[in-house]
């Protein structure tokens, strides 16, 4: 587990250094920004899989949950900010994305090691009911995937 920790913890600071080039002219990514849906897709060598991020402020800190194909895939966990760059956990994944915008490229780690690199869009939010709240712990509806990113990256 510590070879893990410390592979992991390399190549986030690698990601870090290569996104603080020019991070002066960069916008600082902050938790607003970052809160909502973000979509991409993944291309795997089973297929392309349909990938959403959703991000909820929770008082100091972030929740939220990856989405592979509309089914849930596994709860963000130890999310951190850092500059433009967000790391977090799931399924058992590192992701760890960069973030220009309303774009965000992400580096996920998988279980060899390998890293496989794709892009997501954030949603525009949706616009607000003028009198019914809107349940913020809905997720969001998509269509089935056959096999999940685990499933494909383990063969």
């Amino acid at each position: 587990m510590t070879i893990l920790k410390g592979r992991t913890l390399l190549r986030c600071l690698a990601v870090l250094l290569l996104s603080a080039n020019g991070a002066g002219a960069q916008e600082r990514l902050t938790r607003a920004s970052l809160s909502g849906e973000w979509e991409g897709s993944l291309a795997l060598d089973a297929g392309v899989h349909a990938i959403s991020l959703v991000f909820r402020l929770a008082d100091t800190s972030f929740v939220g949950s990856v989405y592979d194909g509309g089914q849930e895939f596994g709860a963000m966990e130890h999310v951190a900010l850092v500059h433009d760059t967000v790391h977090f956990i799931a399924g058992g994944l590192d992701f760890t994305g960069v973030v220009s915008g309303k774009r965000m490229k992400m580096a996920l780690i998988v279980f060899n090691g390998s890293t496989r690199n794709f892009e997501l869009t954030k949603r525009p939010d949706p616009p607000k009911p003028p009198s019914r709240p809107q349940d913020a712990a809905s997720a969001p509806v998509r269509s089935s995937h056959d096999c999940n990113i685990v499933d494909e990256l383990r063969h």
